[in-house]
């Protein structure tokens, strides 16, 4: 495997898209100053991802962009593309895990709008991560960050370095450290994994409750069956009861109906005859009536009054006989409905014979169902009735189990408390052994520093001049009075400036609730847009956004502070803005670096929650971001589910965090925050309240320090001007370059001294560690041994 060819596009100082070959016999670029043979060189490092900016010779990502020069206009982007060739070895393997012949690893860099640079990584044109290009060179044993490549002053470095440090050198190279890092990591992951076993096991057990809990109520439904059972029969009995008296009803019905029936064709036949003895007596009436009328002489007489009468009678009779067929006609109808009465109550009884056989059929099952529940019972009852003596024995040793199980339970907290403590130790050591090492670096690069200017000092001898001496001294005086004046308006300036920058910052306090930090990432955020800090992705409001608008108020408020939380990309990014915030007395902010942060995995408990009805989801997956800051998002939002009421929530409190949609809190400690809707002063995508006017008032207290820094370096330099110039009138043929020398050399001496003390700070700290390692390896086991005897337990 070797490196092919470097295809560069906008980086520093190649305009444009420019390729270099190199090819096999490949061994030198030369060229004259400021051509670009460096950069070349840190093309290849910004592939593979240096530590910092500032090894490739960059303040940010911003300055590795093709700024134009004074006749082109700057760009936009820039990448670079490193293709190496990965040819099939003796052994049919490849160096690179790839099975290709050619492989391309590019990263480029492009402006936003807002003039924020965006990374990106491709591997053969498709979208990767650094990580995988480390991966894949760390298969061929070769580190962006180990001597694969080496830079100006590592010969150097090497020559002075100690046996310990050539040592980890070499152990670097040979790829001794990498395998020593997989161990580490590979030890981590097995702790994830017995973790993870213990968390089963404690979902295993909650499982055995709940088939416990459902075994009791499966006894409780055999009971309500047997009831029901019963209620089944109850309501047959009835209805048998009721189909009894219906068919004695019927019975009396249809012997009424053949009465009446009866009666009325009685009266019929006896109606039929009178009519044919009345019409008989009417005819005979008739002729009576003539007879009579002819023998009295009309009805002026008493007997014509006498027929009168009995006319009047015989109408009277008409009348009462018209009732009776009335009366019969009315009775003909109620026999018809007492017909089609009798017709349904048939058809019904068919019904309920049908639904009686049921009945009894359901009611000899149930009975026979009665009967071996109560074999089953009285069963039930001798059992009891004889495991009374074994529950007394299994309550004691129950008791006595739980004694010994808290005991090991004590015995496993205490080696978890040694744990952490070795723990939280091994890292305030590592911290102190990081800072020393880095004050290691720092006190080595000031002593090359000072070989190199006395170097550059033993090759000049400046000549002198009197007269030209003191016109330099008079103009000097002049400068240095102006600035003076200069100096103190911008003083007056700068407090006014500082005193509004105050009363804003406290206005913006206020108003977003953010404990203080909105100022700090406020300041944060323009110092990245400034080009001041480099590394500054964004806050956590402003890189996210609910994916729907009616979960914004819930997402907020499980976020809460942490809005104001400022993402970046490595710990150095964070310690520098940190750093920039104290010198600039900028405020407090909180930051999220992506390569140190680690979010727990959500609990069991949790995962089996998120799946009931009316919880919405985990709060990080209701968010839209880039995946790049998913650690970040994860952490800052604490596995929180998002659920629709507070009646929900309390249903599956106790060891989750659950925030409802209208921004009601509950802790997984079990802690209720709520009440009144809360104003959102830090909206997602959007900028802190007051932010404007901080910002604006930021670069002017900023325009007014540089202006300060400006005037007061100029007047140092006017002063120091002033005073070489003196110097050398005074003592026109000394022996100043001398004198510089040896000050040189004895400082030389001095920071030679503290390098030496500070490397055995280094080395002490180290010695530090390795303890606490064999510390923490020995409690690890006590640790184990407590869980192992916890479990058996």
């Amino acid at each position: 495997m070797y490196l092919k060819s470097l295809e560069v596009l906008n980086f520093k100082s190649f305009k444009g898209e420019v390729t270099v070959p190199l090819d096999r016999g490949f061994t030198a670029i030369t060229g004259p100053n400021g051509s670009g043979k460096s950069n070349c060189g840190d093309a290849i490092q910004f592939v593979l991802g240096p530590k910092s900016n500032r090894v490739i010779r960059a303040q940010n990502s911003t300055d590795l962009i093709f700024n134009g020069g004074k006749n082109s206009k700057p760009a936009r982007n820039c990448s670079v593309t490193l293709v190496f060739a990965n040819p099939v070895m003796s052994n049919g393997r490849r160096r690179l895990p790839l099975d290709k012949d050619e492989i391309r690893m590019s990263r480029s860099i492009r402006l936003t709008s807002s003039n924020n640079p965006v990374t990106t990584y491709k591997l053969n044109g498709e979208d990767s991560t650094q990580k995988v290009f480390h991966r894949l060179l760390g298969a061929a044993n070769a580190r962006p960050d180990g001597y694969n490549i080496v830079l100006q002053g590592d010969v150097t470095s090497l020559a002075k370095m100690t046996a310990n440090e050539r040592r980890k050198v070499l152990d670097n190279v040979a790829g001794v450290t990498s395998y020593d890092d997989e161990i580490r990591k590979a030890t981590k992951q097995k702790d994830m994994v017995e973790n993870y076993l213990d968390r089963i096991g404690l979902l295993e057990k909650e499982q055995l409750e709940r088939l416990s809990t459902l075994a009791k109520e499966r006894h409780v439904a055999q009971k309500a069956k047997e009831v029901s059972d019963a209620i089944h029969l109850t309501n047959a009995m009835l209805l048998q009861s009721r189909y009894a008296t219906l068919k004695n009803e019927l019975a009396f019905h249809i012997e009424e109906r053949q009465k009446y029936l009866t009666e009325s064709q009685r009266l019929l036949d006896e109606h039929k005859a009178t009519e044919k003895v009345v019409l008989e007596l009417d005819d005979k009436i008739a002729e009576l009536q003539n007879e009579i009328n002819r023998l009295t002489g009309g009805e002026t007489s008493e007997l014509g009054q006498a027929i009168q009468a009995l006319h009047v009678a015989i109408e009277l009779n008409n009348d009462r006989l018209q009732e009776a067929a009335n009366e019969e006609a009315e009775e003909a109808e109620e026999a018809d409905v007492l017909g089609e009465q009798l017709s349904e109550a048939n058809d019904e009884l068919q019904a309920f014979v049908s639904s009686l056989e049921s009945a009894n059929d359901a009611l000899k099952q149930a009975l026979a169902d009665l009967e071996e529940a109560r074999a089953e019972e009285q069963r039930v009852r001798e059992a009891l009735a004889t495991a009374g003596e074994q529950n007394e024995h299994l309550s004691e040793a129950l008791s006595q189990a739980e004694a010994a199980l808290e005991a090991e339970l004590e015995q496993r907290n205490e080696a978890q408390g040694d744990v952490d403590k070795i723990a939280v130790e091994a890292d305030l050591v590592g911290e102190q052994l990081a800072d020393a090492q880095t004050e290691s670096e720092e006190i080595r690069l000031a002593l090359g520093e000072l070989d190199i200017r006395i170097q550059d000092l033993s090759e000049e001898a400046p000549e002198l001049d009197r007269e030209a001496l003191a016109g330099q001294l008079v103009d000097a005086q002049r400068a240095e009075s102006q600035l003076s004046e200069d100096r103190t308006r911008i003083e007056v300036k700068l407090r006014e400036a500082e005193r509004a920058l105050s009363l804003a910052r406290a206005d913006m306090e206020q108003k977003s609730g953010a404990k203080g930090l909105a100022g700090g990432a406020s300041a944060v955020l323009q110092a990245r847009d400034n080009h001041e800090l480099s590394g500054i992705i964004g806050t956590v409001a402003e890189l996210c956004a609910p994916k729907e608008a009616g979960h914004e108020v819930a997402l907020a408020t499980a976020i809460g502070a942490g809005m104001a939380s400022v993402v970046v990309e490595t710990d150095q990014d964070a310690a520098n803005a940190i750093r920039w915030l104290a010198e600039n007395r900028a405020g407090r902010a909180t930051f999220l670096p992506l390569n140190k942060l680690n979010s727990s995995r959500a609990g069991g408990k949790t995962v089996m929650t998120a799946r009931k009805e009316g919880v919405l989801g985990f709060a990080h997956e209701m968010l839209d971001y880039d995946p790049r800051i998913d650690v970040a998002v994860r952490f800052a939002l604490r596995n929180t589910l998002i659920v629709e009421n507070l009646s929900i929530a309390r249903q599956y409190m106790g060891g989750t965090r659950f925030v409802t949609l209208r921004g009601d809190v509950i802790e997984s400690g079990g802690a209720m925050v709520g009440g009144s809707k809360r104003k959102m002063n830090i909206a997602f995508g959007g900028r802190i309240q007051g932010a404007s006017e901080v910002e604006r008032l930021t670069a002017e207290v900023e325009r007014c320090r540089l202006m300060e820094e400006t005037v007061n370096e100029a007047l140092r330099e006017a002063r120091t001007s002033q005073q070489a110039i003196r110097n050398k009138i005074n003592a026109m043929v000394d022996d100043s370059y001398a004198t510089e020398m040896r000050e040189l050399k004895a400082e030389q001496k001095q920071v030679g001294q503290a390098h030496k003390k500070a490397l055995a700070v280094v080395e002490g700290l180290e010695k530090k560690l390795d303890e606490l390692r064999t510390g923490a390896q020995d409690a690890l086991r006590a640790l184990d041994a407590a869980e192992r005897t916890l479990l058996r337990a």
